[in-house]
């Protein structure tokens, strides 16, 4: 076994070092004129982002160093950073483009080859079966599902009222975690945050995305072989296994419930706690979708939406906490709408919360939940006429600093909201603001993710001030899978 093993080694690293040779001189050759940061045999330029809390830093100065477009390799891929609006929008809108970058190849072992990790016509196809889901009147339905368990996050806020300081973003993360579970799959959790240490899913769930971001930044674990050998490679697969898991059994009680044509309510749930249909499972069983096709999108609705939305209203509420101003006028809004009722918020009252959106917004222009996004070059791309991408190289759209870009956002660095009022924003460029990517491949589930975002912040206002808390560490950004910050989110709260 170990001669074996050390034989496998030897001949992925050869093969490893051929690739990276042929591949390597060709893309030299077309990039030659735009910039690149210094690159070492083999690993490239990985060393500059071995510490993962100072990657968006890093990323960020390289930018203002050598301007919206630069590049540098990552072992044996060519990965090409843009930042400026004219690069970024000309990558979205191309309808050619739609292969994500081979980063996104880590993920199948969770996500299989669902909406996010697929390509080509098996793309289109799956985003034709899936949009039915995402209409409107279907989102609608989950309102329930929101108000829910909003009610049950600010019962749980209530033992925090009065303290000193403590860190919001475990209760938002577990709200989060039951609204994906309930809407996607119709199974109910009840993940608490006193749970939180013998709660198997929401560790492997976030554990799962630690592992992945872990794996990028480490080109010696790119090859499938070296990293199901590694600690992290193990740590990522039996994570993924508990999900998967989880998963298979959800598909497996829905499918018989649908079979004998049952009537679900309260009292005839199964151990898993299957509540009322949930649209997109059912969509997918009644496509007739392979039990292994169902897993890898409800995978892939939970690896999607579940983080982006829990991040984007940490920093939301980082944002209101720290402009009190702010959270003054969006108070206002909300007396307009509900007076002094404590009646859970409906799709009405959602849709009237537009300075709520605002603030929204503007959270996710300072703070967006993804930070990069990738796009592989299928063929040698003319980016302008100054720059080819060459086949086989990774555009990275750094939407971060997009977002901060002074000539598209004056004074980038001043939280606003006001800049997303419709008489604002459309005079700016649509491209300026892409948190949920944009384009053929923009995200299908924005609408949700905005709805579900207005239900939770808008029922934590409503029942409590948002203070800055006594001596606590301030956010420190980190660039993992998603925006981060590495001292989480402190706050002080009052009843309101």
């Amino acid at each position: 076994m170990m001669l074996f093993t050390i034989v496998m080694i030897f001949i992925s690293f050869c093969l490893l070092l051929y690739n990276y040779l042929m591949r390597s001189s060709r893309m030299e050759q077309l990039t030659t004129n735009i910039p690149s940061l210094k690159r070492w045999p083999i690993i490239g330029s990985v060393l500059e982002f071995m510490a993962i809390s100072d990657c968006l830093q890093t990323l960020c100065r390289f930018t203002d160093e050598h301007g919206p477009i630069f590049s540098f390799w990552a072992g044996n891929k060519l990965l090409i950073v843009l930042s400026g609006l004219n690069e970024i929008q000309t990558i979205l809108t191309n309808n050619t483009l739609l292969t994500k970058s081979e980063f996104y190849d880590f993920m199948k072992p969770w996500i299989g080859t669902g909406l996010i990790t697929s390509s080509g016509e098996e793309w289109h196809r799956q985003r034709k079966i899936l949009a039915p889901a995402f209409q409107f009147k279907i989102l609608q339905r989950f309102i329930v599902n929101f108000s829910s368990n909003t009610n049950t996050l600010v019962h749980t806020l209530k033992n925090e009222v009065g303290k000193p300081g403590f860190d919001i973003t475990e209760y938002i993360s577990c709200c989060s975690l039951n609204i994906i579970f309930e809407t996607a799959m119709g199974v109910k959790i009840n993940v608490q945050l006193e749970e939180k240490k013998t709660n198997e899913i929401l560790h492997a769930v976030t554990n799962a995305i630690e592992f992945l971001f872990k794996r990028v930044l480490r080109p010696w674990l790119h090859p499938n072989l070296f990293f199901k050998f590694s600690s992290i490679g193990k740590n990522f697969y039996q994570s993924i296994d508990k999900i998967h898991n989880f998963v298979e059994e959800v598909i497996h009680t829905r499918r018989k419930f649908k079979v004998k044509n049952k009537t679900e309510d309260e009292n005839n749930e199964s151990v898993l706690g299957l509540k009322k249909p949930s649209p997109l499972l059912d969509l997918l069983i009644d496509y007739n979708m392979t039990d292994e096709e169902i897993k890898s999108q409800v995978n892939t609705f939970m690896a999607a939406g579940y983080d982006t939305v829990a991040t984007t209203i940490n920093f939301t509420i980082y944002c209101l906490m720290k402009y009190p101003e702010t959270q003054d006028k969006v108070i206002e809004e909300l007396n307009e709408i509900f007076g002094d009722s404590d009646r859970p918020a409906t799709n009405d009252d959602l849709k009237n919360m537009k300075y709520l959106e605002c603030v929204i917004k503007e959270s996710m222009r300072l703070y967006p939940p993804v930070t990069v996004i990738g796009r592989k070059m299928t063929d040698d791309f003319q980016l302008s006429s100054d720059y080819v991408l060459p086949k086989g190289s990774t555009a990275l759209l750094f939407i971060y600093k997009l977002h901060r870009d002074p000539k598209v956002y004056p004074d980038p660095e001043i939280f606003n909201p006001d800049r997303f009022l419709p008489e604002v924003a459309k005079l700016r460029n649509p491209y300026a603001f892409c948190p949920f990517s944009a384009g053929p491949r923009d995200c299908i589930g924005q609408k949700f993710a905005m709805l579900e975002m207005k239900a939770v912040i808008s029922a934590i206002l409503r029942n409590f001030k948002i203070l800055p808390p006594d001596d606590c560490p301030d956010i420190v950004l980190v660039m993992e899978v998603m925006l981060k910050s590495l001292s989480g989110v402190y706050v002080r709260l009052e009843n309101r």
